[in-house]
């Protein structure tokens, strides 16, 4: 699908999401041509509202200014979600022409997190990560979803 951050996904998939990701999500409808046959019950999602705030222990995650090649970046002191949107937009406005991303390199979960569906913004391996707690994946997974990479979540 691109370079969107946006999903396209089932039915199926759908009614687990309406279910678990607390009206953060909006549900375009898409038609889907597969073979010359248009198939329907597929949706484009449109993330509402993330989850970095409730979620992400800032503290011990590592978040970075991005230089111009791959493996360069500067560590930077950010110990807040509201501090990480202040940095972010103050280089947008201080270099609109080499404007580098400052996005989350190593990523630490808050210990209280109780949240089966989370969406967290400004990754940098992808912009958008999506992450869901073991009952979630067994759910997919009864359910017959495929498509879905699971890779397990390291904390420490």
């Amino acid at each position: 699908m691109g370079s969107s951050y946006k999903l396209a996904i089932s039915n199926k998939l759908k009614l687990i999401f309406e279910k678990y990701s607390r009206d953060k999500l909006q549900y375009l409808p898409i038609v889907i041509q597969q073979a010359r046959k248009q198939v329907d019950g597929y949706w484009i999602t449109n993330i509402l509202d993330f989850d970095n705030e409730k979620t992400i222990n800032y503290s011990l995650s590592e978040v970075v200014r991005e230089g111009k090649g791959y493996n360069e970046f500067e560590k930077l002191d950010i110990v807040s979600y509201n501090q990480h949107l202040f940095e972010r937009q103050k280089e947008r406005d201080t270099y609109l022409n080499e404007f580098r991303p400052i996005v989350l390199r190593k990523l630490f979960f808050k210990n209280e997190l109780e949240l089966e569906f989370v969406m967290i913004n400004f990754i940098r391996e992808g912009g958008v990560g999506y992450y869901v707690s073991e009952l979630l994946k067994k759910i997919f997974e009864e359910e017959g979803c495929t498509g879905i990479d699971f890779a397990p979540v390291l904390q420490g």
